[in-house]
């Protein structure tokens, strides 16, 4: 099915996915295509196991398709060769994960400064990471380590990691999944804050239907193809 809006950030076309399951196939990912405009937060709603994580990892350059493009501004991401994707990956795509995936071994700050490490973007990372620390009020966190860390913490330090170098597109996948009502609510509330703040196009699968009260568009998945909400 078909779910486009005109001059958009990211273009996903005719995306296509399956798994091996002993002789047969399964289908993942059935002719997705969608497109999501700058500055705008998009939910795609969806039960377990329906193809929304498999959907957010092609859209985020680490899940290749069978078939289909994804656009990225006019970078078209699996017609670059790997080592030329994981830089672009690095530098223009950030990625939440439901349980932060951060480095145990890492305090907050180290964390949140990683990817710059690997950018070749020239750019005063510093002065950034002091100004998403305070955009997500971590300020005087930043010398403990993720288990000293409660669970809103933690996944506010992945969002200020995501974010560190200056993505086009932020991917969240079931980012408030983990976490407590309230953690819940003001995750949610620094999604709308990032878009007003920031030029930067969201994408969050979820099955939380609190997520929509952010979202500017809501779309649904079911057995691996979009439909309206």
């Amino acid at each position: 099915m078909s779910l486009e809006k005109a001059s958009g950030m990211v273009k996903v076309k005719n995306i296509a996915k399956s798994i091996k399951n002993g002789q047969h196939s399964i289908e993942i990912l059935k002719n997705i295509n969608l497109e999501i405009n700058t500055g705008e937060i998009l939910s795609i709603m969806g039960p377990s196991g329906c193809g929304k994580s498999t959907l957010l990892g092609v859209i985020g350059g680490i899940d290749k398709p069978d078939k289909g493009k994804v656009l990225i501004g006019d970078t078209d991401l699996y017609a670059l060769k790997n080592e030329e994707l994981d830089i672009f990956r690095n530098e223009n795509i950030g990625i939440v994960f439901q349980n932060h995936c951060l480095v145990e071994e890492l305090s907050l700050i180290e964390n949140i400064e990683l990817p710059s490490i690997f950018s070749e973007k020239k750019e005063n990372f510093e002065s950034k990471i002091a100004e998403l620390i305070e955009l997500l009020g971590l300020k005087g966190k930043e010398k403990l380590y993720p288990y000293q860390l409660s669970g809103g913490e933690k996944q506010r330090t992945a969002i200020a990691r995501a974010l560190i170098n200056n993505p086009k597109v932020l991917i969240a996948d079931e980012p408030t999944g983990a976490l407590d009502s309230s953690n819940s609510n003001n995750i949610l509330r620094l999604f709308r804050e990032l878009v007003n703040n920031f030029s930067i196009s969201i994408i969050i699968s979820t099955h939380d239907c609190h997520v929509s009260e952010v979202s500017d568009r809501q779309i649904k998945m079911l057995d691996g193809e979009l439909y309206e909400a």
